[in-house]
């Protein structure tokens, strides 16, 4: 009965192991899309905002 009992330690291990592994991977891979899709929202933001500026800056002169 230890036999069993040690072998299905080994497998709870083995299984949490993996599974901390996902956790990992899935966390590391949703911060860099995260970081992805926030660099390109700043970008585009930021291609807006120099475009308006420049289209704007005759009026705000006065």
């Amino acid at each position: 009965m230890s036999r069993v009992t040690m072998r299905l330690r080994s497998d709870f291990h083995r299984l949490g192991d993996s599974l901390m592994k996902i956790t990992l991977f899935r966390f590391v891979a949703n911060g860099w899309l995260a970081f992805v899709n926030v660099s390109r929202d700043f970008y585009l933001a930021r291609m807006i905002l120099l475009g308006d500026h420049h289209v704007a800056s005759p009026h705000r002169n006065h």
